[in-house]
């Protein structure tokens, strides 16, 4: 008993951390009626490795709660649950208090309604409303319908930052597909535009849709981060150039936030946050000139 206290005392620890971080976002279910709830959203590389760390180190005992051995259910699975109730309970109790805005709402569109109904349960909506509000709902969140279903992508976009030439001023955010659980292994947009293919096979390991992989994590990135979009242009974007005050704001406030938003980040040695960077950096960003000619030579740091 112990033990399971100890176990769910962190999960309830972690639960608290996305709070905070507001990792959290509303559901539209359908069922006898439409229902709204709330679902923690696992999408940073850090949340869903720690996501596998819990399921693989909960006591055996969590998962004998079931009635019967029919339930059993795995440990993700139960984590999942756990932190999905946790977060319906508590961001309704919260959603409750706060009136829905009076501004004015497309009429075609259940949005008031289920506004209204963030706070408590059941959409109160007309049939022909509740079509339009579910296609709205799924067009949103269409970039994270992934992280939504809770599944873990085996691969996601990754940016690697590589430093001018020593003749140059103008730093270069290459494109990369990464493995989500192996950040070493890393394929340059370059190569996956070369292999025009649904599965692409490279140095043993199968990448599923991989240009279709890079392109969605691309333009959900351009939101996130406008200064790319200009690449994006092409038919198959490879890079960006940024110039130093750029790279010396992508260093301090985006790279974090890529990577909290599941997305790979790969910056040269001596850059990174942890390494102090932004006491040496300040707006003159002049560190070692090597650069990663292809995917072989790139490492995470």
């Amino acid at each position: 008993m112990g033990s399971d206290l100890r176990f769910w005392s962190h999960v309830a620890r972690w639960h608290l951390d996305l709070q905070a971080r507001s990792k959290f976002l509303p559901m539209l279910r359908e069922g006898d009626a439409a229902t709204t709830s709330w679902q923690a959203l696992i999408d940073s590389a850090d949340d869903q490795a720690r996501l596998e760390q819990f399921a693989r180190q909960m006591p055996p005992a969590c998962r004998t709660y079931a009635q019967s051995a029919e339930e059993f259910v795995t440990a993700r699975s139960l984590l999942l649950d756990c932190l999905n109730c946790f977060t319906d309970a508590q961001v309704k109790a919260v959603a409750a208090t706060v009136p829905v805005p009076t501004a004015k709402f497309p009429k075609e569109i259940a949005l008031r309604e289920w506004l209204q109904s963030l706070g408590s349960d059941a959409v109160v909506v007309e049939a022909g409303k509740l079509d339009r509000l579910r296609a709205s709902w799924t067009s949103w969140t269409a970039p994270i319908q992934a992280q939504l279903n809770q599944q873990i992508a085996l691969f996601r976009t990754c940016f690697y930052l590589q430093p001018p030439a020593a003749d140059g001023q103008n730093w270069t955010l290459e494109y990369f597909l990464q493995a989500t659980h192996d950040p070493d292994f890393l394929v340059s947009a370059r190569t996956i535009w070369q292999n025009p293919v649904d599965r692409f096979t490279y140095m043993g390991r199968s990448i599923e849709h991989p240009q279709e992989t890079l392109l969605a994590g691309l333009g959900l990135t351009s939101r996130l981060y406008p200064v790319i979009e200009p690449s994006l242009q092409v038919s198959q974007p490879q890079s960006c150039s940024l110039k130093p005050n750029l790279v010396y704001d992508f260093i301090k406030a985006i790279a974090w936030r890529l990577k909290d938003s599941g997305f790979g980040v790969v910056l040269p040695p001596g850059l990174s946050p942890e390494q102090g960077w932004a006491s040496r950096l300040g707006l003159s960003v002049a560190p070692s000139h090597r650069r990663a000619s292809s995917a072989s030579d790139c490492k995470a740091y």
